[in-house]
């Protein structure tokens, strides 16, 4: 005789029919989350924060482009001979604006002299030729003819490309 076909005790047959089925443990619960979490959950928050507020910066510090811009393109409405003499004040503004160290030094430039330091403050000098040429004498001489479009594009260009140095206490930094 087989061990599997042997008769089972009494005692035994009692016992596996007080036996159970698999009893399976209660589902760990999401709440509450481990340390981990917490650390992870308030570092994202600090992150999202930060970003938020150096968006807010970002767009603060770009204000008076935006307003330039927004200038700019009433000055499309603007004559011929008003043209160059409308575009280097809304310049001279935006120069004032952006470069606060170079206030006493802005307003004394003029002419040629302008021009070069508009152009020196931008990656790739927008204003050349003609453009350069009615900024520079467009605003003192009426005889000078107005590239319009020309002087207007330089201007854009400038607007959104002038590299502001970055300041401390009102004062450009040396960097």
């Amino acid at each position: 005789m087989t061990p599997a076909s042997a008769p089972m005790p009494p005692e035994a047959q009692q016992l596996l029919q007080e036996m159970h089925g698999i009893i399976t443990p209660t589902p760990v619960s999401w709440w509450p989350p481990a340390p981990g979490w917490w650390v992870l959950t308030v570092l994202l928050i600090a992150g999202i924060t930060a970003l938020i507020v150096a968006l807010l910066r970002q767009r603060r510090r770009t204000a008076y482009k935006r307003a330039a811009l927004s200038m700019l393109d009433q000055l499309r409405d603007c004559a011929d001979p008003d043209l160059p003499g409308e575009t280097n004040r809304l310049l001279k503004r935006v120069a004032l604006a952006a470069f606060p160290g170079e206030r006493t030094r802005i307003n004394q430039l003029f002419g040629d002299a302008w021009v070069d330091w508009l152009n020196g403050h931008c990656g790739k000098a927008p204003f050349v030729g003609a453009s350069a040429e009615a900024l520079a004498s467009g605003g003192y001489r009426a005889s000078t003819p107005c590239p319009r479009e020309e002087l207007l594009t330089s201007t854009r260009r400038w607007l959104l490309d002038h590299k502001r140095r970055p300041t401390v206490n009102g004062r450009a930094a040396r960097v």
